[in-house]
């Protein structure tokens, strides 16, 4: 009778289907709908192992594999990764630098720039290149961020064109450093 009534519907038309549903000694609806729930106690080992059997038969959701990759990943990512590079090199630098004296080693500039005359050219180009290249990808791409808080740009050919020169502006840059 309650679907009848929200439906606005005469409860006339379906009372003959209602006393079919109807079980036998019962006088409304309701108990049709009723369903029993029962629970288990179990071990947290039985849980646990339960848990596990359902998750073996749960779909996995798409991942990063049905997508095709794209240049702003790669660079979000790289920015991330440059960042974390950046700042632990800064810190272990920096608590090198504190720590030096304690141990009995001496890592003033004087000491750091002999190390490094006695470095051969070949290695010593290539080596300033990695060095300066997450620095100066970082920089790039925080100003390309930066030119995007402004609402420009972020039109996907803006995006990309930005992208592209934020590569080609750390590699040069970076060239450039090693040079010198």
């Amino acid at each position: 009778m309650f679907a009848t009534r929200s439906f606005c519907l005469s409860s006339s038309l379906f009372r003959p289907a209602a006393q079919l549903l109807r079980p036998a000694g019962r006088s409304t609806l309701r108990n049709v709908w009723r369903r029993s729930i029962a629970t288990e106690h179990l071990t947290q080992t039985e849980a646990n192992s339960r848990l596990a059997s359902q998750r073996v038969h749960r779909p996995n959701s798409p991942h990063l594999t049905i997508y095709e990759p794209q240049l702003t990943w790669y660079l979000s990512s790289l920015h991330r990764i440059t960042g974390c590079v950046v700042a632990g090199t800064l810190y272990a630098f920096a608590m090198g630098y504190l720590v030096a004296p304690l141990a009995g080693y001496s890592l003033d500039t004087a000491t750091i720039s002999g190390l490094i005359q006695q470095v051969p050219t070949w290695i010593k180009v290539p080596a300033k290149f990695v060095i300066s290249y997450p620095l100066t990808f970082h920089i790039f791409n925080g100003i390309r961020h930066l030119i995007w808080d402004t609402t420009k740009e972020l039109s996907l050919k803006g995006v990309y064109r930005t992208g592209y020169a934020v590569l080609a502006l750390s590699v040069l840059t970076s060239g450039y450093f090693a040079m010198i």
